[in-house]
């Protein structure tokens, strides 16, 4: 917790305080998790789960989940029937990450778009946030077939649900990919060297899913154009991504 928090809470001799122990406040907590984030050695779900382990435990399995209800699952169903879309037969592309890390480029996306829709005979569905109309009007206008666009329309449930529906979801490192593999859909994801941004941490948790890297040295921090690598997101090629879309489909 930040400062204010720890202090607050050591004001209000609560018995039990838990945090860790690399702070220069780290003093006012009572129980001390000896951890530094910024290495990016564990996965984020584990750093969380050390945090409260001596509270609760950990569990038999620490996979994330969500459970999605039969009005959910109407719901989804009603969506993409509106949207014209059937169920497992499309694919779900999110181009954006609202800026947490350096993106696949746009127009690789586009490319992606089309080849999936042109050679596998799958319908493609855009997402993005709120805030990502420009990247997705840009993405489409780079394309040649035309997709199915939604933007900020469907709530986090909601985008769960259909995610349920889709055959995989291509993405950054980004919110839907935890809800795809929350649900049990298989996820292609595109990642930045950035050692904060490492797929070690933040990566698609279980089985069945694919990560790609651009094959350059890992940097603990983005510096922009001074960095020799700056072209590093377009090192990942249109065709090692379609490559993974294809496996995890046969698969």
């Amino acid at each position: 917790p930040t400062f204010r928090l720890a202090w607050i809470l050591a004001r209000a001799h609560i018995p039990r305080r838990i945090g860790t122990a690399s702070r220069v406040y780290s003093v006012l907590f009572n129980e001390r998790i000896s951890m530094r984030r910024s290495v990016s050695a564990l996965h984020e779900v584990e750093y969380n789960l050390a945090m409260v382990k001596g509270l609760c435990g950990t569990g038999e399995s620490w996979l994330p989940e969500i459970f999605i209800d039969d009005e959910e699952k109407n719901g989804a169903s009603e969506n993409l029937e509106n949207l014209g879309l059937n169920s497992r037969r499309f694919a779900v592309i999110h181009p954006g990450s609202g800026g947490s890390a350096r993106n696949w480029p746009v127009s690789y996306f586009s490319t992606l778009a089309d080849a999936v829709l042109s050679r596998m005979g799958m319908k493609v569905l855009v997402t993005g946030g709120p805030g990502e109309e420009e990247l997705v009007s840009e993405m489409t206008s780079l394309m040649s077939s035309t997709p199915v666009t939604v933007i900020g329309g469907f709530g986090i449930r909601e985008l769960a649900a259909v995610l349920q529906n889709a055959r995989l979801l291509v993405t950054n490192s980004t919110g839907p990919m935890h809800l795809a593999t929350a649900v049990g859909t298989p996820v292609v994801a595109i990642f930045c060297p950035t050692v904060g941004c490492s797929p070690g941490r933040w990566g698609p948790l279980g089985n069945g899913n694919a990560v790609l890297m651009p094959d350059v040295v890992a940097c603990k921090k983005c510096t922009g154009e001074k960095c020799v690598y700056y072209d590093c997101m377009e090192r990942v090629s249109v065709d090692s991504v379609l490559g993974a879309v294809k496996s995890l489909l046969t698969h």
